[in-house]
Formats: structure tokens, sequence, C-alpha cells
């Protein structure tokens, strides 16, 4: 019997030491690695700590592929069978992520985002975004909270709401990915006297930010018209039709 409890406690031992050596942080950076090849994102992050509770981070940036990008003070990621799950932190606002080879699912809950948007801006983003990682196609919805909106319209309130759901379609071939997303923005301002809505498309090129496309109707104290966008996502050229 002694000699059954030795060999009991010695097998846990041994597995709790196996556990709290296994290389979780070397797990975690190759998958970190694999979600940058799927998204055409750049994730930089300083590590923390590391157990079987998951790698902990701080000083989590993450840029993507259009130019936007987030910033985190940290995040808890786990390593997956196929993949990473992830909780980065904002003081109190969330984002979560789970990444496999096949599927890249995101719920953004009041995240602030710089746009590389010259008409957004800085904005709060909350949402979620279902991606197939292989057929590089998806869905999703977005609620921004826009301080001072850019864009020409003589608004009466330049503090918006943007609501939208999205659509991402596969353009490309294997052999050159390219995405392309349709949007059906609508758009509140603060005091709720002005509106938008219409639709918008971005098209990724193979190098450059993402072509712009849309046509907004639009309502104002003034009157009502309409507004085109065309250019790109970082530099967006506008142009006005009075009703």
């Amino acid at each position: 019997m002694k000699l059954l409890l030795k060999l009991v406690t010695f097998f846990v031992l041994f597995a709790l030491f196996l556990i709290w050596r296994f290389p979780y942080d070397s797990l975690v950076e190759r998958a970190v690695r694999q979600a940058e090849i799927a998204t055409g994102a750049t994730i930089l992050y300083t590590p923390s700590s590391a157990g079987p509770f998951g790698v902990k981070v701080k000083d989590l940036s993450v840029r993507l592929a259009s130019g936007a990008s987030l910033q985190f003070e940290s995040a808890r990621i786990f390593p997956t069978r196929n993949g990473l799950s992830a909780t980065a932190y904002q003081g109190d606002s969330e984002m979560e992520v789970d990444f496999d080879v096949s599927n890249l699912k995101v719920k953004l809950n009041d995240i602030t985002v710089q746009t590389g948007n010259e008409v957004i801006g800085t904005t709060r983003a909350t949402g979620e975004l279902d991606y197939g990682i292989r057929t590089r196609e998806g869905e999703g919805s977005l609620r921004l909270v826009v301080p001072e909106l850019g864009l020409p319209i003589p608004i009466s309130d330049r503090s918006v709401e943007l609501g939208s759901s999205f659509q991402i379609r596969n353009l490309g071939t294997p052999d050159a990915p390219r995405s392309g997303v349709s949007i059906d923005l609508k758009l509140l301002s603060g005091d709720g006297v002005s509106s938008a809505n219409g639709p918008i498309s971005l098209e990724g090129q193979p190098s450059g930010p993402p072509l712009l496309n849309g046509t907004l109707r639009f309502e104002v104290p003034t009157g009502r018209g309409t507004l085109r966008l065309s250019g790109t996502w970082d530099n967006p050229v506008t142009n006005i039709i009075p009703n």
C-alpha cells in the first residue's frame, strides 16, 4: 500500500511538473504568427508570465491590414489545439478572440480603435465578426461612437454613432488573396437631428490600403442630399450632390 501511494504521488508530482514546465509561451507565439498570416495583421506584445492558466502579456498592439490599430494594456492568451483563445483589456473594456485553422471569431466591447481613416479618426467600437480562414469570407455587425466625424455633411452635431452590418467576400485566388467588404451603413448625429444611410464597399489591393466606394443619402436641418465616397480607406474622396 505504501509503495502504491509513493507511485501515485510520484506520477502526480511528475504530471504537475510537466504542466507547469510545458512551453505554453512557444505555442502561443506560434499561434499568433499563424493568425498574422491568416489575417494580414501585425501583432506585437511583451510576455509577462506563462502557465496552465494561459500566457499573460502586456502592451498588446494589433495593426490591421487596412491600417487601423488597437492598443491593449494587457491580455491573457490560451493555446488551443489548432490556434488560440484570448481576452485583451482596455481598462474595463474587453476584446475576445477565438482563432483556429478554419475560423476567426472576434467580439469587441467598447474598444478604442485608431481607424487610420481621416474621416472617422479615433472611435469606440462594439460588435462581432465571424470569419472563415479557408473561405476568406465572413460577416458581422459593428457600432462605432465617433467624437467628431470628418465628413463634409453640414450635420448639426459632429459626434455621431455609426451602425452597420457587413459581409466579407473573397475576391482573390489562393496565390493572390484579396478580400472585399460590403457595408450597410447607418449614421445618426448625437442630437438625433441629422442622419445618413447607404451602401459602402472596401476592396483590398495587392499592396496599399483598400479602395473605397459608396453612396450615402443624408438628411440634415438644412436639407437633403447624396454623398459619394471614393479614393482609399486612409485617404477618402468625397463629393456632395444636393437634392
